[in-house]
């Protein structure tokens, strides 16, 4: 969310920009001419931080084998298992464009 003070900067400049090279302002409205909108996929914003976190369970998860907390293990085992089936769960369900 922007401030106050940061929308009127961004406003300020958006209109320099207009009175400055209206075309050049317009092309950012348009869509490339190369690409077609159908082949452009949307941006996974959540994978990194998915491969993060999976990472750290399964990590966590071999650690308290290794310190011998059996009940341990399998808490992180079964919060990575679960994120897994949720995450596959949801991309079997999202229509592919």
């Amino acid at each position: 969310m922007f401030s106050d003070h940061e929308r009127a900067t961004l406003h300020e400049i958006q209109s320099q920009f207009l009175a400055e090279d209206p075309g050049f302002a317009q092309t950012f409205d348009a869509d490339p001419p190369d690409l077609p909108v159908a082949s452009r996929a949307p941006i996974d914003e959540f994978r990194r931080p998915y491969t993060i976190l999976m990472w750290l369970l399964t990590t966590l998860s071999v650690l308290q084998l290794l310190a011998g907390s059996v009940g341990g293990a399998l808490l992180f085992a079964g919060v990575a298992v679960a994120l897994w089936l949720v995450r596959h769960r949801d991309d079997a369900t999202t229509p592919r464009t």
